[in-house]
């Protein structure tokens, strides 16, 4: 089933069910902050997905599960704080 699935689409669940479990074990009671830190994280790995694929890469679909976790584990708000970071040092 998982092997038939084009690599973004697995990165994308991966990321979604880490994020939710993650802000569940937060203790977070809301679930709307479960669904939207998830949506986030899921939106955010299709966006680096396709950064490491127009790098060229020829790998990057073996990177997409790992990029999925990673970014639902650290966390839409983490990633962002690391993306600003970024481009305020490239402004400067």
């Amino acid at each position: 089933m998982f092997e038939q699935m084009p690599a973004v689409l697995k990165a994308v669940l991966l990321a979604v069910v880490v994020a939710f479990i993650r802000v569940r074990n937060d203790g977070e009671p809301r679930l709307i902050r479960h669904v939207v830190e998830a949506a986030f994280c899921g939106a955010i790995t299709v966006a680096i997905f396709y950064l490491v694929k127009a790098m060229g890469l020829d790998s990057y679909q073996d990177y997409a599960v790992f990029l999925g976790g990673f970014v639902g584990m650290l966390g839409s708000d983490f990633v962002r704080g690391v993306a600003r970071k970024l481009a305020n040092s490239k402004i400067k």
